[in-house]
């Protein structure tokens, strides 16, 4: 199914290759690139790759989720104590 759009709507094409094929496929993909359109840089990437740093840049504010509770535990019973200290 074809959509009709502006040309700046479409920011990507997927591409489905056989196992064993993927190089075959991504250098089909490059050398057709620069016949269909030879002044824009060709700018493909492998799935897996984009999905590695998804999930790195996840645990990484996993990490930061983690870290605040566990830094509001022991600041919040401080704060309480230092709190009851200067009002008594």
């Amino acid at each position: 199914m074809f959509n009709i759009a502006a040309e700046d709507d479409f920011k990507y094409l997927v591409v489905t290759a056989e196992p064993g094929s993927i190089q075959a496929t991504s250098d089909f993909l490059k050398k057709s690139w620069k016949e269909i359109a030879p002044d824009d840089p060709y700018r493909g990437f492998f799935r897996m790759r984009f999905l590695k740093n998804m999930f790195k840049s996840n645990r990484s504010n996993n990490k930061i989720c983690i870290l605040f509770p566990v830094v509001a535990l022991f600041a919040f019973p401080a704060w309480a104590f230092t709190d009851l200290l200067l009002t008594t």
